[in-house]
C-alpha cells in the first residue's frame, strides 16, 4: 500500500517516513520501503537487515559524492560507512545512486538525512510531496 504525503494522515514527508521507518524496524529484518519524491531522479530506499540499515538513493550527478553533499549543506553522521558509489554515466540516460550502511539505532538520523536529501540534494523544497510503499514487512 503506497502512502502520501500531504495527506490528512500523513501532512509531511517526514510523516511517511516515519510511519515506514517505524513499520520496517517493528520487522524481523526483513523487507524494505520505497520513497518517490516528485521529480524523476528524486527516490530513496531503505533495507533492514540484521547488523544496520541500508540506505540506497539516486545519484543523478557525475561529480564526487562527498563534495556534492558538502556543497547541499547535508552532512553524513559520523557512524555511517559508505558502501557503494556509482556517479551518474558520462552521457548517459542512466542515473547513479549510492549506498550507505547506518547503525540500526539511528532512524531519527537517518529520517532527518533523507529529508534533506529530497529538500537540499534533490531541490524539491521545503514543502515538497513524497509517496512511500514497503515490501515484505
Amino acid at each position: 500500500m503506497r502512502i502520501k504525503s500531504h495527506t490528512e494522515l500523513y501532512p509531511a514527508a517526514p510523516d511517511v517516513f516515519n510511519k515506514l521507518l517505524d513499520e520496517l524496524l517493528a520487522s524481523k529484518y526483513e523487507g524494505w520501503i520505497h520513497f518517490d519524491g516528485p521529480k524523476k531522479e528524486t527516490w530513496v530506499e531503505v533495507a533492514n537487515e540484521p547488523d544496520h540499515l541500508v540506505l540506497l538513493f539516486c545519484y543523478p550527478y557525475k561529480n564526487d559524492l562527498n563534495k556534492a553533499l558538502f556543497e547541499a549543506g547535508i552532512s553524513v553522521p559520523g557512524p555511517w560507512r559508505l558502501e557503494k558509489f556509482n556517479p551518474k554515466r558520462l552521457g548517459g540516460l542512466v542515473g547513479g545512486s549510492a549506498m550507505f550502511l547506518a547503525p540500526r539505532d539511528q532512524a531519527a538520523e537517518l529520517t532527518g538525512f533523507i529529508n534533506q536529501l529530497f529538500i537540499k540534494f534533490y531541490n524539491c523544497g521545503p514543502n515538497y510531496k513524497v509517496s512511500g510503499y514497503s515490501t515484505n514487512i
